[in-house]
């Protein structure tokens, strides 16, 4: 990687990542020691990293994504791949709230069964 061409912020935000392979970690590293930041510029990037991070771990679902796993939660393997791609970005929310609303799903599929089962299958003579 050229970490030459890379911002502050970017560099920044790489010396952080902990999933960065250490010999790219060490580069970026260097690169950013080599910019010789002051205490204020230091503190302006850890304030904006910081607060990267937190909108990350803010954000929810889309409401049509909730309705589609509400709607079809049947498919357990495709919905196992899908809740692990918030698994590889580190956003656990997301994923605890994907498997919350796949319960959900089953929940309103298992009322609406027992509800036609009672008014259709079960009619009193």
């Amino acid at each position: 990687m050229k970490f030459k061409n890379l911002t502050n912020s970017e560099l920044y935000q790489l010396v952080m990542d902990k999933n960065l392979p250490a010999d790219q970690r060490e580069a970026a590293e260097n690169e950013f020691k080599k910019r010789n930041l002051n205490f204020a510029q230091l503190d302006a990037l850890a304030m904006e990293h910081k607060k990267s991070i937190q909108a990350q771990k803010q954000e929810e679902l889309t409401i049509t994504t909730k309705l589609r796993i509400i709607f079809f939660p049947f498919l357990i393997p495709i919905q196992g791949i899908l809740a692990n791609k918030y698994i590889k970005t580190g956003e656990i929310r997301k994923w605890n709230e994907y498997w919350k609303f796949v319960a959900y799903g089953f929940l309103f599929w298992s009322i609406i069964i027992i509800l036609l089962a009672k008014f259709f299958l079960f009619q009193p003579a």
